[in-house]
């Protein structure tokens, strides 16, 4: 994109580092130079090819019309930069843009898979649910969580987005977690049946995934992928209270969008596939992270 500026604050930019390749804080891309700060000059030169240090972003020799990350512009820096320059929004075409992933990206996925499906194999169950979380953590000392993970155990497996506490475990345990891989997000959900009473009801619903992944090729976009996708959840276990998934990357939900409305390609894309049910007693979930070069799904 010509007179592009991305900024990059406090908090990670995955538009940032997807244009520049590398990371760190305080610093504005524009037309394909890093601007800095004195204090980050040392560091910057080793990781990117084009910096130039300032000791304030009014030095940044902004002119014409200039495409902007709105999602990650603070109010402040809109102003300010709107004194020298047309600003346009571009959030959406970059999140097109990463929606389509390359063969690296796609490589630092299924190693966050990877990892993430290691740490699941190897989780002890512990008294509580803090417990299983706290284990859970220790086993991903060596990686950056994708985010903050979901345990949740008997009756609280059907709240989707619950937090784990300090109740027993029994019955049914479900824990929805990843690791990040060089800044890349995976996204898993398993079940763990502790009461031989909820087996079929967990292998109805992985049997389900496989067959809902299965349609992937036969959809010309999203929104037909998720509308067939939705009807078999419905047909095996009533309507679905949430999406059949979400793209996967940088960010943990990407584009692209898994609604009957989306008009999204499916080609090239990461997405996490979680078909799921949620009555009065229990939930249930089930999530594996596929890839879709355009005529085959792998699971990653």
């Amino acid at each position: 994109m010509e007179n592009l500026l991305i900024y990059r604050g406090e908090h990670f930019n995955p538009n940032f580092y997807y244009m520049c390749g590398a990371d760190i804080d305080n610093a504005v891309f524009y037309n394909g130079t890093v601007y800095v700060s004195p204090l980050n000059r040392s560091l910057a030169r080793r990781l990117f090819r084009k910096v130039k240090v300032v000791r304030s972003l009014d030095e940044i020799p902004l002119k014409g019309e200039v495409k902007c990350d709105f999602a990650n512009l603070p109010t402040s820096l809109f102003l300010k930069f709107s004194k020298k320059a047309r600003l346009v929004d571009c959030s959406e075409d970059l999140l097109l843009k990463r929606m389509v992933k390359r063969a690296e990206e796609v490589r630092f996925i299924r190693r966050a898979v990877k990892e993430s499906k290691r740490i699941l194999e190897h989780i002890e169950v512990g008294e509580t649910e803090i417990d299983t979380e706290r284990r859970l953590k220790q086993l991903c000392a060596d990686f950056e969580l994708a985010f903050e993970p979901i345990v949740a155990s008997s009756s609280s497996t059907r709240f989707p987005h619950y937090r784990a506490k300090r109740r027993k475990v029994r019955g049914l345990l479900l824990i929805d977690f990843g690791v990040r891989y060089n800044k890349y997000c995976a996204d898993l959900t398993r079940c763990f049946i502790l009461d031989k009473r909820y087996a079929p009801f967990y292998e109805d619903l992985k049997a389900l995934c496989f067959e809902i992944i299965d349609l992937i090729p036969q959809c010309e976009h999203a929104g037909e992928f998720s509308s067939q996708a939705l009807e078999l959840v419905k047909k095996r276990f009533g309507p679905l209270v949430h999406a059949i998934g979400h793209g996967v990357g940088l960010e943990v939900h990407e584009w692209p969008r898994l609604s009957s409305a989306s008009t999204h390609p499916l080609r090239g894309a990461v997405m996490a596939i979680e078909p799921a049910f949620y009555n009065s007693k229990f939930g249930m979930r089930y999530e594996e992270v596929v890839y879709f070069d355009g005529r085959r799904v792998k699971i990653l």
